[in-house]
């Protein structure tokens, strides 16, 4: 009888190949199957969903089964799919973040965008996030749940899911609807030597739920890891013209 080859599991992130914390994914992901990491060489926060264009990505191997590159979350992805692996991976994890990606976070998160071009390519995408603050435990707890989740998902390729992991002790897991995340609009005017203007965007309160709202919040607030289930299609239903709806002759 044929044998049913190990999962092959693409582990990356958005903070980079040197994070503790993608130590300490592997070493429990390595429970369920092999394990590559392809991650950026740096730091690629609030990357989103972009891949480099008109110019090479490079990239450098880190050790047995661990590679580095000078592109960001989605590059790694796309580029172990298509050169780096030997297959499109089972299940591509992403994470474990150093900040929450709550709400609408996740169109601006590397963290997310990496986990939802996992499925784009026909792989189980999880993104995995937890405060700024976190430490060891909650790492290994988010990935400890990483595990339970694929068992209980089996082949569901395709899927995105975005899990959030608070802070303390965990009182088990909702599934939970994604909610609503404003940040104040700041940038930080400062001058180089030649007079030039320059701007710093964004400000703090990535560790916190500062500006957040919404069930997965909620979940967060009360001790629950937040598992938000995504889909790839941003159709807005709803505003589509049928008998309910008539838009106007352009």
């Amino acid at each position: 009888m044929p044998t049913t080859p190990e999962p092959l599991i693409l582990l990356t992130n958005d903070d980079g190949i040197r994070s503790e914390a993608l130590d300490v994914t592997r070493e429990v992901l390595g429970s369920v199957g092999r394990v590559v990491i392809v991650a950026p060489d740096g730091q690629r926060s609030a990357s989103g969903h972009s891949i480099t264009l008109g110019r090479c990505v490079s990239v450098t191997e880190k050790g047995e089964d661990r590679f580095a590159l000078s592109g960001t979350p989605v590059d790694c992805v796309y580029l172990a799919c298509a050169t780096l692996l030997p297959r499109i991976p089972d299940l591509v994890v992403s994470g474990v973040n150093l900040g929450l990606n709550v709400g609408t976070d996740v169109f601006y998160s590397g963290t997310v965008s990496a986990a939802v071009e996992g499925a784009i390519r026909g792989s189980v995408g999880i993104a995995l996030s937890s405060t700024r603050f976190a430490g060891p435990e909650q790492w290994k707890a988010a990935a400890r749940f990483t595990v339970a989740l694929f068992r209980r998902l089996g082949d569901r390729k395709g899927d995105a899911y975005n899990v959030n992991v608070p802070e303390g002790s965990i009182s088990g897991y909702r599934w939970t609807a994604l909610g609503s995340r404003r940040y104040p609009l700041e940038a930080t005017r400062c001058e180089d030597p030649w007079k030039r203007s320059h701007y710093w965007l964004g400000g703090d309160g990535l560790g916190t739920y500062e500006g957040a709202v919404g069930p997965d919040v909620d979940a967060l607030q009360q001790g629950f890891i937040s598992v938000s289930p995504m889909h790839l299609d941003l159709t807005s239903y709803s505003r589509l013209p049928g008998p309910d709806l008539d838009w106007p002759s352009i």
